[in-house]
C-alpha cells in the first residue's frame, strides 16, 4: 500500500514484509530522503518525493537485469541504478575484461574466453537473480537468463550505431573505424559462442525484456529517471 505524508503529521505505523516493522516517517526524512527524488529504503521499498510530502511504494521487483550492445550505455545505467537503489552491482563485462587483460588477449577476440568461464558466470548470475534480492546484474545474457523470472526487472539498453561507435571510440581511445571493426568482431564472436552454448541467435530479442530504453538522445540522468519511473510500481 502507499502511505502519503501530509505537511507535518503523517507517520508510518507499520509495513509488514516477512516481519512487522515500524518507523516514524519524519525520523527517516533527514537521514535518507531529502537529497533525491527517488531514495532507497531497502531492497523492497522505494521512496518518492512529491510536492505534498513523501510516498512509500512497495517495489514489484527484487532485482534488475541489464543488457545491450556495445556502447549502448548499459554499464552506465546498471551502475547508476545500483547506486541509486543501494543495490549490489555485478558486471559480467568487468570480469571478462579482467580475464582479457590478465591473459593479454584483445577484447575483440572474445571467442578465446574459456567456455567454462562463460557458463559458470551465466549460471551464477541466473542463480543470483532467482535466489538473492537487491542486485543489478549486467551481462550479455541477463535478459535471456532472467526470462520467466517475475521478480527481476529486465532492461534492454539500445542506441543508434553511430552514437554507440562514438562512445566506444572515446572509451577505447581508437578511431570510429577501429571501434566499428572491434565491435563487429566482438558481436559476431559472441553470437557464435552463445548459439553454441545456449542455442540462441539474438540475445537482445525484445521478448526477453520488460523495458527497452533507447539512449541515443538521452543523458545519463534521463535514462536513469526513465527506469526508476517504471520501477515505481505497487
Amino acid at each position: 500500500r502507499s502511505l502519503v505524508r501530509s505537511e507535518s503529521t503523517a507517520r508510518v505505523e507499520s509495513l509488514a514484509v516477512g516481519s512487522q516493522v515500524s518507523w516514524h516517517l519524519q525520523d527517516l526524512l533527514s537521514d535518507y530522503f531529502l537529497d533525491s527524488d527517488f531514495t532507497p529504503f531497502s531492497s523492497l521499498f522505494l521512496v518518492r518525493k512529491i510536492k505534498t510530502g513523501y510516498t512509500f511504494k512497495i517495489m514489484k521487483f527484487k532485482n534488475a537485469a541489464v543488457s545491450g550492445p556495445i556502447g549502448s550505455g548499459k554499464s552506465t545505467l546498471a551502475r547508476n541504478l545500483a547506486e541509486k537503489l543501494g543495490w549490489r552491482y555485478i558486471s559480467a563485462g568487468e570480469i571478462i575484461r579482467a580475464w582479457h587483460e590478465e591473459n593479454n588477449v584483445p577484447l575483440e577476440e572474445s571467442e578465446k574466453v574459456p567456455e567454462k568461464l562463460d557458463r559458470d558466470l551465466e549460471d551464477e548470475f541466473e542463480r543470483i537473480l532467482k535466489e538473492d534480492s537487491g542486485v543489478v546484474v549486467e551481462a550479455h545474457l541477463a535478459g535471456y537468463h532472467a526470462m520467466g523470472n517475475k521478480d527481476t526487472f529486465k532492461i534492454l539498453v539500445t542506441a543508434d550505431l553511430n552514437v554507440r561507435m562514438k562512445r566506444t571510440a572515446a572509451r577505447e581511445g581508437v578511431s570510429m573505424e577501429e571501434a566499428l571493426r572491434m565491435s563487429d568482431q566482438r558481436a559476431e564472436a559472441h553470437r557464435r559462442k552463445f548459439k553454441k552454448l545456449y542455442g540462441i541467435e539474438d540475445r537482445f530479442d525484445p521478448k526477453f525484456f520488460d523495458l527497452i530504453v533507447d539512449t541515443t538522445r538521452m543523458s545519463e540522468k534521463e535514462v536513469l529517471e526513465e527506469v526508476l519511473d517504471k520501477l515505481d510500481l505497487v
